[in-house]
């Protein structure tokens, strides 16, 4: 992977993947233009908001998860003649 110029001298960012069982080259390259084109400031904010939501997913599974996992321990801890 890298960035060069194309036949067109314009400058692009591609890589390459050589497959042996049928002796071929795969090459793909895109403009640097395009790559860009998105900003960077929606692109974090974008994964800020993934990495939020999935944490507050994550903490609601968990205490589920404990309080299924702690019932039968507070069970077995309240019965009577134990």
């Amino acid at each position: 992977m890298g960035a060069f110029l194309d036949h067109r001298g314009i400058p692009v960012i591609g890589g390459h993947a050589y497959i042996p069982e049928i002796s071929w080259c795969i090459l793909i390259e895109t403009d640097k233009s395009d790559i860009s084109a998105i900003p960077m400031a929606t692109l974090i904010s974008s994964a800020i908001s993934f990495i939020i939501i999935l944490l507050f997913l994550t903490g609601i599974m968990g205490f589920y998860m404990s309080r299924q996992i702690s019932k039968p321990i507070i069970a077995l801890q309240t019965q009577p003649g134990r």
